[in-house]
């Protein structure tokens, strides 16, 4: 690797690692180009990299850190900041492990940038046509855009003329065979090309053409309509590992399946490709503390046990994917996260979809899926869980629950009201606003870009379909919480910080983790949080994120 790529990470000396923050900008990320038909992207896309970029040259080394290296990389996605790591090697995949502290029997999650990985992923033996990629280089802001099938439209250099050679009724998908002697001199390489004729996600194989190989889709049907409407984004799918896999025995944890998902963060999946290979990625925070939503989540929990953190800023959702699991019958969700269970159901054969988790730690079990087995989301204080319907707690119970000279924390969410209008007449000291992040500029960023300009608001081109649709919310501006300080003049002298994450349920998810990681920070000794009901968009993993994390519930 050249002087240029290692410039971002100059070498971090003996000892213990520096750990550095690296902003990256989406928007000058370059070009995305589907591969055939509008509904494409999720199938296999290329990047167009702008040249002489720094967001670029940040992206490349952190890639080339994580084909080569067994040091994990954290990066942001729509859910929670990520710690990757290689997913085929056992060596990359241990760092995860120790950097976070992880028990080794809890799996991990594998991140894909496309389909065509996906799909290598499951069935490597029928995938022998390996091939290599290296992004092409042009001027000019992100963008989505698509390759037509006709009219003799201009295709990026070197791009196959050959893809068009199926019919539409013919649904399968071939064999992209590249030129691979670029890739093999910057030691890159990315999984098989492959390319669908008519749609995305195929059911059947087709008649053989003269310059394909067609095979059967290895992925299952049952998977197919949840992964047409919520891919990229809050949604892993549990999958047979395959007796000849690829993946490293360390994501699996032992099992025979593994959870696979398409991140809806542009910054992800552009890392991913560069890399290419698929990333096993939890979330980058010390096992058991709340997840992290802000690259300063990360540097708080991780510091001196990595190098890179990415920052693509605040995360939109705000809570882990929803992990399913369609292997079995009925399917059932393994855990709530950013697709609720109403939505699974919208879907064909997820009608009759059942919860298969609980909201407490499944202790002498063996995990499906992350978040199952350990107590998790955990803050330094004690949390004390009002479920919803319950009455607030009047000033006098928080004000005994400490002793003198200490802090309550209160979190409320869609009835509470905030501790200045409970307190009606006393003597207020020193009010004060204090920013969920280190860096009071982040507030108004976009993507957690803190570099006093934002990119745009969303991508040039008009979304057409839902992979499109979705890839579109990762412009999102983004807002961090603001805890409310006030002391009351007492006899306790007790001080109180107050979070209103507002009365959306959106908002409650995005805000949730950092609320309880800011309160933390203040150093509060217990933590009251307003809880609301499991129903609707992602209420049901608010809930089960808090009753982890809970000491002490109330009904």
């Amino acid at each position: 690797m050249g002087d240029s790529l290692c410039s971002p990470f100059p070498p971090s000396g003996a000892g213990k690692r520096v750990t550095r923050i690296l902003p990256v900008d989406i928007s000058k990320l370059g070009q995305l180009i589907s591969c055939g038909s509008s509904d494409n992207l999720l199938n296999d896309w290329d990047v167009k990299l702008p040249k002489n970029s720094i967001d670029c040259t940040i992206l490349q080394a952190a890639a080339m850190q994580l084909r080569h290296e067994d040091i994990p990389v954290a990066f942001p996605t729509e859910t929670v900041y990520g710690l990757g790591a290689d997913a085929t090697r056992g060596s990359a995949v241990r760092g995860i492990y120790e950097a976070k502290q992880r028990p080794s029997d809890n799996p991990l999650i594998v991140h894909i940038a496309s389909l065509n990985q996906l799909r290598y992923l499951l069935d490597p033996k029928s995938m022998q046509h390996q091939n290599s990629y290296i992004p092409s280089q042009d001027m000019g802001p992100i963008q989505i855009k698509k390759l037509q099938d006709a009219g003799g439209s201009k295709r990026p250099a070197g791009e196959s003329t050959d893809i068009e050679s199926s019919t539409r009724q013919q649904r399968r998908y071939l064999v992209q065979e590249r030129n691979d002697i670029e890739a093999e001199e910057e030691g890159i390489k990315i999984f098989p090309k492959l390319l669908e004729s008519d749609s995305t996600l195929s059911t059947t194989g087709g008649s053989n053409g003269p310059d394909s190989e067609i095979v059967s889709d290895p992925i299952p049907n049952i998977y197919k309509g949840l992964i047409r409407k919520f891919w990229p984004g809050p949604l892993t799918i549990l999958l047979s590992n395959p007796s000849n896999s690829i993946l490293a025995p360390e994501v699996t944890a032992g099992l025979p399946t593994f959870g696979a998902r398409m991140p809806r963060s542009l910054l992800a999946l552009v890392l991913i490709r560069l890399a290419g290979v698929p990333l096993a990625a939890p979330s980058a925070n010390a096992s058991t503390k709340p997840s992290p939503t802000a690259a300063e989540h990360v540097l708080h929990d991780l510091n001196g046990r990595i190098d890179i953190i990415l920052d693509g800023g605040l995360c939109d959702v705000g809570v882990e994917s929803t992990v399913v699991d369609g292997l079995s019958d009925p399917p059932s969700i393994l855990r709530p996260g950013g697709i609720s269970i109403e939505q699974l159901r919208e879907c064909p054969g997820w009608e009759n979809v059942v919860m298969g988790y609980k909201d407490g730690s499944e202790k002498g079990s063996k995990p499906k899926a992350p978040g199952m087995k350990y107590r998790h989301y955990s803050p330094r204080a004690t949390v004390v869980l009002h479920e919803a319907g319950s009455q607030q707690p009047a000033m006098s119970d928080l004000e005994k629950s400490v002793e003198k000279n200490k802090s309550v924390g209160v979190i409320t969410t869609k009835t509470w009201t905030k501790i200045f209008d409970m307190v009606p007449g006393d003597p207020v000291m020193n009010p004060t606003e204090a920013i969920c992040n280190d860096s009071s500029t982040l507030m108004n960023s976009t993507n957690g870009i803190n570099r006093g300009t934002s990119p745009s608001s969303s991508p040039p081109s008009s979304p057409t379909s839902p992979s499109h649709q979705n890839l579109q919310k990762s412009f999102t501006h983004l807002h961090a919480p603001i805890a409310h300080t006030t002391t009351i003049l007492r006899s306790t002298n007790v001080s109180f910080w107050t979070i209103a994450l507002g009365r959306k349920t959106k908002d409650i998810a995005r805000g949730l983790f950092s609320a309880l990681r800011e309160l933390d920070k203040m150093g509060v000794d217990i933590i009251y949080v307003e809880g609301i009901k499991d129903e609707g968009d992602a209420a049901a993993a608010v809930m089960n994120r808090l009753r982890k994390a809970a000491e002490i519930k109330i009904s």
